[in-house]
């Protein structure tokens, strides 16, 4: 095996589906280092070593991947999440914990050996997958026209209209809540809109999510 392969860790709660992605993952020369099935083994095994990547599931029963991911990104560990749907607002919850992509289940063999790998290399999503489409979004700071809106504030909006709350934007854009609070009372006031929903609308309206 090449130094440039990853080794990774799985977690899934599912175990049909877990021994499945095992076998997939061997059969493609990726070694496994271990195959969980709940979150107290998942926390054991990256205490007995340090693998180049984990796939966690998301969005499962029982399985809430963006949080079970903050344990491995705080190791700075990359993480890649798997799920058998990702909304827009749910790759951007991903995206605001630093996960490094997310793919559908959906995925080819090849396609989940070639993102991991991706992963592994500390490369980024490409810019044409869902999940690059969300991260170039929110770091978008180009100002909205006719509105007023400072380049921040429009980035905010965008961050509205993808429906993270105050403390998700706040840890995607790197400020504090009280700085994000400030500027969602400047986008009220600046659009003449009196709550958030009404701003992902027009937000939606314009194409910018």
């Amino acid at each position: 095996m090449m130094k440039t392969d990853p080794v990774v860790l799985l977690f899934h709660p599912q175990e049909l589906i877990l021994r499945g992605l095992e076998a997939c993952l061997k059969n493609n020369s990726v070694q496994v280092s271990q195959s969980v099935l709940n979150r107290k083994d998942f926390s054991t095994a990256l205490k007995q070593g340090k693998p180049s990547v984990v796939l966690i599931a998301d969005r499962l029963p029982n399985s809430d991947g963006v949080a079970i991911a903050m344990e491995a990104i705080e190791k700075n560990i990359p993480v890649l999440l798997i799920s058998p749907e990702f909304t827009p607002t749910r790759m951007a919850q991903a995206a605001c914990i630093g996960a490094a992509n997310c793919i559908s289940e959906g995925v080819s063999s090849s396609g989940l050996v070639e993102a991991l790998q991706r992963v592994a290399l500390l490369k980024p999503p490409t810019p044409s997958s869902s999940y690059g489409q969300i991260i170039a979004t929110m770091q978008d700071r180009s100002a909205l026209h006719d509105n007023g809106l400072s380049e921040r504030e429009s980035q905010v909006v965008r961050h509205i209209a993808l429906a993270l709350s105050n403390a998700e934007i706040a840890k995607s854009l790197g400020i504090s809540v009280e700085t994000v609070k400030e500027h969602v009372q400047n986008i009220f006031r600046k659009l003449e809109m009196s709550d958030r929903t009404k701003i992902a609308v027009w937000a939606t309206r314009l194409g910018l999510v």
